[in-house]
């Protein structure tokens, strides 16, 4: 059994990195319960990769196996080393390093099942994660080449592709194989990591068994819950829910709970495009299963918190301040951080704000570690800073003149657009949060009656009365009703954290409430321009953190409304029984959405994702194995342009390319226009390559195949069929049916019943390693 073998590898290299980094982990989260044992894995991952990724990046040495070995065994060497020569063993750390590994290989092993029900890698977007994660498997310059645009590098946020192609590359595992056992590394780093960060708050200021009910309520509500469309859904219509299928719109809840927020009046419960926008949400995402930079992240963005609530609760010396051991833990901390930038830039400014944040109240009010941290952050990523373009369509040209030419401000005003549209209702922002809105609410309430300690009850009032007459006129005149419902919140939010500011598990949910609410708001008011012009991707983004923010904060609000009262009393049934409803009616949404979307968990099949194409064309699928086994490097293969999201649900369009990491000509045209839409040049040569792959296939050996450094063409099934009524750059290519194709300077390297590979004999390897563009 291959995926079987493919799996323990996978896992044992996992724990070879995590145990050799673990000694450098414990050094940095020395103000941690755990002492980092949760985070471990994601730290020990990007410690492994991110010496390699700076060295190819500044063309000093290429990306090999060779140099990820050397990282992980000088860390661990030395990591050890230090220790034993120290003597510093602490039996809880090794504890807590056992306990993290058994929930890590316990999840990891459970998803490894739940997703060999579908182990498809079609559908959605999975064809372009494929593609990105082949080239990252297969690559030895950064960025990797892009697999869609030959002789161009991925301009988007590729980290997360690099971490898992390095890690089938050193177990030498198929990246189609490599594909679902990074999602259920994700996920298994993604629980340990929530779970750790619950324990670790709670733990410093209550008993083992309360920070053992908070890991568990964190993971739960952060990984496992869903939102409660699901719930609603099924107490409205439960025959014609329980019948509907996954991706039914009308009745069914798997697709449609990703889809709650429509910025115009639904028809038929349909959100017509563009109008429709994305709410995703943990448990949604590892259903489905795409590998996209969001779910990527995840882990770190935990990671993230967990090194924020380290920093504020180190050490300080007799001063106030930090010693000298607190600047290199802010600096690598900052190192940290910045790869929030390369695994999914939305991310970055959130997780350094908060961050920041923590670590200055960690060092005595002063801003100087924060500012090193980040000044770390963006200087250790650097390449990647300059080199990626973001993907905006903002324009300047309609901007003043004066304000056109100062630089930051005017790519700052063209990037970001006013919202206009229709606006979140309210019962759409509570059927996506209304459990953890509810729990924040009670928090700041009963914070908020708590305060009169220090301000009076008359100032009280009118802060009070004030942010509601705000609020309620914005309300109105915005017809933004999330302005009134988190506004006011927001505004109490504020107030207490001014008053106080001592760290505890209330005020680490009144802070993480916060944040989320600011967010919120922000996506009522502004969006980041691109492509679509709409607010569907800032939504996204931004829910999907608020969706992280806020289930962790309700965990901790049930610690504090918990603990703060009296065993037996009433308020203390009220919060069970409120945490109770709001679990199971979460809970409604994966048992729902992963029944359908398994068959009722029927005909387990394997980890391999393009198994299936068997079933469509064994052919297909003999030539993409040849592949993968015989490609070289600098190879190019022309193979029929596509269209993003084409075939949905069958052999997709750009096969060739995507399940093998050998770059072609043009890819989905749709996904390249998103990616550089930030490059003028680049967005123009969409067009001409889609015209340029005609003219290849019809001469072969021409002028644009000699510039392009094409070396392989695919002639299969889209490029001999008719597919035009699917997409207008697909074939048929008349010109392969003709006797003696390609012509001269061609061999068949491949050949199986309606499929062909040809290879170039000689190819100009300058032309080869440059491109046309």
């Amino acid at each position: 059994m291959q995926w079987l073998d493919s799996a323990v590898r996978w896992y044992g290299l996992l724990l070879l990195i995590s145990i050799c980094w673990a000694p450098w982990v414990r050094l940095l989260c020395t103000a941690l319960a755990d002492r980092g044992a949760s985070i471990g894995r994601p730290i020990a991952l990007l410690g492994t990769i991110y010496p390699v990724w700076l060295l190819a990046s500044l063309g000093w040495t290429p990306l090999s196996s060779l140099i990820l070995w050397l990282t992980v065994g000088l860390a661990g060497l030395s990591g050890w080393g230090l220790l034993i020569w120290r003597r510093t063993f602490d039996h809880h750390w090794l504890m807590a390093l056992i306990v993290t590994e058994i929930v890590a290989v316990a999840t990891f092993a459970g998803y490894v099942w739940f997703r060999g029900f579908n182990p498809e890698l079609v559908g959605t977007e999975k064809p372009m994660e494929a593609a990105f994660l082949m080239s990252s498997t297969i690559a030895t310059t950064e960025p990797p080449p892009d697999p869609w645009f030959a002789g161009q590098p991925i301009n988007y946020y590729y980290l997360g592709y690099l971490i898992h192609g390095s890690l089938s590359r050193l177990a030498d595992i198929p990246g189609t194989i490599g594909f679902n056992l990074a999602l259920a590394t994700t996920f298994s780093m993604a629980v340990t990591a929530v779970g750790g960060l619950g324990w670790n708050i709670v733990r410093r200021w209550h008993s083992p068994r309360v920070a053992f009910a908070a890991a568990l309520v964190a993971a739960s509500l952060t990984m496992i819950a869903g939102n409660l469309y699901a719930a609603i859904q099924l107490a409205r219509a439960p025959a014609q829910t329980l019948a509907a299928g996954w991706w039914d719109k009308l009745h069914g809840v798997g697709w449609r709970a990703s889809r709650i927020v429509c910025d115009t009046v639904r028809v038929n419960n349909d959100c017509a495009f563009p109008h429709e926008t994305i709410n995703e949400f943990p448990s949604f995402s590892f259903i489905l299963g795409d590998l996209h930079p969001h779910v990527l992240a995840l882990p770190f963005t935990v990671m993230a918190l967990s090194l924020a609530f380290n920093l504020l609760n180190r050490r300080v010396n007799a001063a106030g301040g930090i010693d000298r051991g607190g600047w290199v833990q802010s600096g690598v901390t900052g190192v940290l951080l910045g790869s929030l930038y390369a695994l999914n830039s939305w991310d970055f400014p959130t997780y350094l704000l908060i961050t920041g944040i923590a670590a200055w109240c960690g060092a005595g009010r002063s801003w100087r570690p924060a500012l090193l941290m980040a000044a770390c952050a963006v200087i250790a990523w650097a390449p990647f800073f300059i080199g990626f373009v973001p993907p905006t369509a903002g324009s300047r040209d309609l901007l003043p003149n004066a304000i056109r030419e100062i630089p930051l401000l005017s790519r700052l005003l063209g990037t970001v657009s006013i919202h206009t549209s229709d606006r979140t209702s309210a019962t759409e922002f509570l059927a996506i949060f209304g459990v953890p809105y509810l729990f924040g609410v009670w928090v700041v309430a009963t914070g908020w009656f708590q305060v009169h300690a220090s301000v009076s009850r008359d100032n009280v009032s009118r802060l009070a009365i004030a942010s509601a007459v705000v609020a309620v006129i914005a309300t109105v005149v915005l017809a933004a009703p999330l302005i009134l419902i988190c506004g006011i919140p927001l505004a109490a939010v504020v107030v207490l954290l001014r008053q106080t500011p001592v760290p505890g598990p209330r005020t680490i949910a009144t802070a993480l409430f916060g944040v989320g609410l600011a967010l919120v708001l922000g996506t009522e008011l502004v969006f980041i321009r691109d492509v679509f012009q709409t607010r569907m991707n800032t939504l996204f983004k931004f829910y999907y953190q608020v969706w992280i923010l806020f289930a962790i904060m309700a965990a901790l609000a049930i610690v504090v409304i918990w603990t703060e009262h009296r065993p037996g009393g009433g308020m203390r049934a009220a919060v069970l029984g409120l945490a109770s409803v709001g679990i199971v009616a979460g809970l409604v949404y994966p048992v729902l959405s992963a029944k359908e979307w398994t068959g009722n968990y029927a005909g387990w099949s394997n980890l391999d994702g393009i198994a299936y194409l068997a079933d469509f064309s064994a052919d297909e699928l003999a030539a993409i194995q040849w592949l993968q086994a015989h490609r070289q490097p600098g190879d190019v293969v022309l193979e029929a342009a596509g269209c993003s999201y084409q075939i949905n649900g069958g052999i997709p369009l750009n096969r060739a390319s995507a399940y093998s990491g050998v770059p072609t000509i043009i890819g989905w045209s749709g996904h390249e226009r998103q990616w550089r839409s930030g490059d003028p040049a680049e967005l123009t040569a969409i067009s001409r390559r889609e015209a340029d792959v005609a003219e290849m296939f019809a001469e072969p050996s021409g002028r644009l195949a000699q510039e392009y450094g094409v070396t392989l063409v695919y002639v299969g099934t889209f490029e001999t069929g008719e597919w035009r009524h699917v997409c207008p750059a697909a074939g048929p290519y008349a010109e392969v049916a003709a006797d003696g194709y390609p012509g001269p300077g061609w061999e068949i390297a491949f050949s199986r019943g309606e499929v062909t590979i040809y290879r170039r004999e000689t190819v100009d390897a300058a032309t080869r390693s440059r491109g046309r563009d």
